[in-house]
């Protein structure tokens, strides 16, 4: 049984012998949780199926804990809601506002009284309750974007000391794009590229044009965000696109000579053969593989990036119909590449070997300029190969134009 599957690390075994998740409640706010932990049941007596169980459990403990040591949390959730219906020629919800303003400022203090008296009456909204606001609607995009999201506009809150949405311009936001530009990468120490600081300003526009869609600006602030990525008047401008070009021969080799495993050789020769991004490859089912006869295979593709993407390919090159052939007669459960362990907020099994696959990239490539072909994770087939044999014992590759694929 795999470590991760077997541990005990926030579990007890209750005595009808079902496993049941515990936290313990910090001795700050054990008074007021009245109870030194928190043990709720996980409804099974396998320890695998349990730690699978318990950790949407321990989130929402530990949130409830989060709210109980940060009252003020709690208090603006509330008057946002509050927020939502608030009216100005409503005199009774303005009065209970007020009255409800005082009772915290008796017990918080003013600075968190003031806080909730124009967060509930609409006259100021701070940054970090947007975020949450927008985190809990947002059910249209995957948790793993949820994280990337949320990462890039905390660092906008915390370098703007939580500003009041309202209260940000375009030149607070062109301040801080030169801040996300000129600061460097904490692991790296280099700046950061280009895609990054597209991406981070890219979220915080997402968070205020929903903001705007659900009429928490005021009419007259235009979108502080739109049009910060490109180059300001002078500036170098700052090409998007990557240097792209096929991997050479001897690349290939030194790139597949460099795997120490079988699924990450079989997604890299699969994905410069087929064009279908890595990520997708590795959650290939074996219902998903069909062949009209020897020569010809067919691969479903779904949940891809929008619903475009679900498509049916054909796959007609020697080598990934080989790998496809042998990995469809050795699926487990019906699943291709069940040597990939699920990992990640979105549980792909994709999550795990990409590390692997990028860091073997990088040992045997070094900084070569390779793109699309080189990068299997991003591969999208146009403008890479065509006829391609990757073979340990006979790699020929053929460079293509966009307009012959």
């Amino acid at each position: 049984m795999d470590d991760a599957m077997c541990n005990t690390r926030y579990l007890r075994q209750r005595r009808g012998k079902g496993w049941a998740a515990v936290v313990y409640v910090p001795a700050s706010i054990q008074r007021k949780a009245g109870k030194r932990e928190i043990v709720r049941g996980l409804g099974t007596r396998d320890l695998k199926e349990a730690n699978k169980r318990k950790w949407p459990v321990i989130a929402e403990i530990q949130q409830y804990l989060a709210r109980l040591q940060n009252p003020k949390s709690e208090l603006m959730e509330e008057a946002v809601r509050i927020a939502e219906d608030f009216d100005l020629e409503n005199e009774q919800l303005e009065d209970g506002i007020s009255e409800a303003a005082h009772r915290i400022e008796a017990r918080y203090g003013e600075g968190i009284a003031a806080d909730y008296y124009k967060t509930a009456t609409r006259q100021r909204l701070r940054a970090s309750i947007a975020l949450q606001m927008w985190m809990e609607e947002a059910d249209g995009i995957t948790e793993g974007t949820k994280v990337k999201y949320r990462g890039h506009v905390e660092a906008f809150i915390e370098w703007s000391n939580d500003a009041d949405v309202n209260k940000v311009d375009r030149r607070m936001a062109g301040a801080y794009v030169t801040h996300v530009k000129t600061t460097p990468n904490w692991r790296t120490g280099k700046p950061p590229s280009h895609q990054t600081i597209v991406h981070s300003i890219r979220a915080v526009g997402r968070l205020w044009k929903w903001l705007d869609l659900k009429g928490y600006l005021k009419e007259d602030k235009r979108n502080p965000w739109s049009e910060q990525v490109g180059s300001a008047p002078g500036e170098k401008k700052v090409s998007s696109q990557k240097e792209l070009r096929a991997i050479f021969k001897v690349e290939a080799q030194l790139w597949l000579s460099a795997t120490k495993e079988q699924p990450q050789e079989d997604l890299i020769l699969l994905a410069w053969h087929t064009g279908i991004r890595a990520n997708e490859l590795a959650e290939l089912t074996v219902d998903r593989v069909n062949y009209s006869d020897e020569q010809v295979f067919w691969l479903t593709v779904i949940a891809g990036k929008s619903e475009a993407n679900t498509r049916a390919l054909p796959i007609v090159s020697k080598e990934a119909i080989e790998v496809l052939r042998r990995r469809v007669s050795g699926a487990v459960d019906g699943i291709i590449f069940h040597e990939l362990k699920p990992g990640g907020p979105d549980s792909k099994r994709y999550w795990h070997i990409q590390k692997r696959i990028n860091r073997v990239r990088k040992q045997a490539l070094g900084d070569a300029p390779v793109g699309v072909v080189g990068r299997p994770s991003e591969s999208s087939g146009a403008a890479t190969l065509a006829d391609v044999s990757t073979h340990r014992r006979h790699l020929r590759l053929t460079r293509v134009s966009p307009s012959s694929t």
